[in-house]
């Protein structure tokens, strides 16, 4: 069989596997090669596999909203397929076609999960599954404003690299500005996102917080480990610009 895990294991390139979290490396990408193989065989593209992935993470926040155990854990769960899913678009569009608009596709659904899973889980936390913060307004703002936090960052870092692009000539996307401190910027961030946010232990994390209920104490930190990255990466792209210079 062509398209068979081992094809798209050996498919992988060099720097996606340096890239990697540890648990992106040794868990959900390995999961990911026999379900981009089932995937195949079902006649789905990345797109739609994607496109799929997104539905997931509309359903895991959706499963927060309830105050029952077995919702969150089963919410955990499709975030964990989410994952899978993640990787699985991209061993399709690697090893099988790429196809229009894929990076856009393939973006909704983080920005989904980015957007929706923090503040459902600070719902989670207000509505009994809390440590400190039962029934307190506040934990779901929290939780709110993790993920805010999260998606702004990214959101400013791609708008500035366009512009970047832009101001350098560059239309095809085919290469970086020119700006050695930007990107590693954005490798610290992409590292620290792999290990610590959902591609790494968050989920986990996610998990044992739904089972014994501390779900504010898990808000409360991606809230400061989000907000953090927010003010840094806000802080070297502000400063970049010039824009507060005479």
């Amino acid at each position: 069989m062509r398209y068979s895990p081992k094809y798209f294991r050996d498919n992988l390139p060099e720097y996606k596997k340096k890239e990697a979290s540890v648990a992106v490396r040794f868990f959900y990408r390995e999961a990911s090669f026999y379900f981009s193989a089932l995937f195949y065989k079902m006649g789905l593209t990345a797109n739609r596999v994607s496109f799929l992935g997104t539905i997931l993470a509309f359903a895991a926040a959706g499963l927060f909203l309830f105050p029952f155990t077995g919702c969150w854990i089963a919410g955990t769960v499709l975030c964990v397929l989410w994952m899978i899913m993640d990787c699985a678009d991209g061993n399709l569009a690697r090893g099988v076609a790429k196809q229009p608009y894929g990076e856009f596709i393939d973006a909704c659904g983080s920005y989904t999960i980015v957007a929706l899973v923090l503040p459902a889980v600070g719902f989670a936390a207000y509505n009994h599954g809390s440590v400190f913060f039962n029934e307190s307004p506040w934990i779901i703002l929290i939780g709110a404003l993790g993920g805010i936090a999260d998606a702004l960052a990214r959101l400013y870092f791609q708008k500035f690299a366009n512009e970047k692009m832009r101001r350098d000539g560059i239309t095809d996307g085919s290469e970086q500005p020119e700006d050695a401190k930007i990107w590693r910027m954005k490798a610290i961030y992409t590292r620290m996102q792999g290990e610590i946010g959902i591609p790494g232990l968050m989920l986990p994390f996610l998990l044992f917080a739904s089972i014994f209920r501390f779900l504010d104490i898990f808000s409360i930190f991606y809230f400061l480990f989000y907000g953090a990255n927010y003010l840094v990466s806000f802080a070297i792209l502000i400063h970049k610009t010039k824009c507060l210079k005479k």
